[in-house]
């Protein structure tokens, strides 16, 4: 019996689910650092337009544009790496994902489903619990 055939459909599903869920993460990272950067690059037009307070304005956004842009990138990153870790059946990815679950409870209502679904077929599913414990 190969590894592919013992994974469970759960576990299939939460691994399908982590990598959306990652793919979108870090598209999303790369649009809003892209903002970022295009907001930056437009400061000396709003420095032109509407002095210091504009400058000043345009670089806070463009900061925390750039942080935010960051983490989504790097959040996308980690979720990829649990999908593709738990795929190999990495006792480690199942924790890592089971952290990012939690995390998503919080982005309803879309999030907080999914974060439900796969912490279900984690830590519920006897299917997929055998294949951890």
């Amino acid at each position: 019996m190969t590894i592919s055939s013992r994974r469970p459909t759960g576990l299939k599903v939460v691994v399908v689910l982590s990598g959306v869920q990652g793919v979108l993460s870090v598209l999303a990272g790369v649009l809003v650092l892209l903002l970022a950067i295009a907001g930056s690059s437009v400061s000396g037009v709003f420095g032109s337009i509407g002095g210091d307070l504009a400058v000043a304005v345009v670089g806070v956004v463009g900061a925390a544009l750039f942080a935010l842009g960051t983490i989504f990138l790097l959040l996308g990153l980690v979720r990829l790496f649990a999908a593709w870790g738990l795929w190999r059946l990495a006792a480690w990815a199942r924790l890592l994902e089971s952290t990012l679950a939690v995390l998503s409870l919080f982005s309803p209502p879309l999030g907080s489903l999914m974060a439900v679904v796969e912490l279900y077929f984690l830590w519920v599913d006897p299917a997929t619990r055998r294949l951890f414990d």
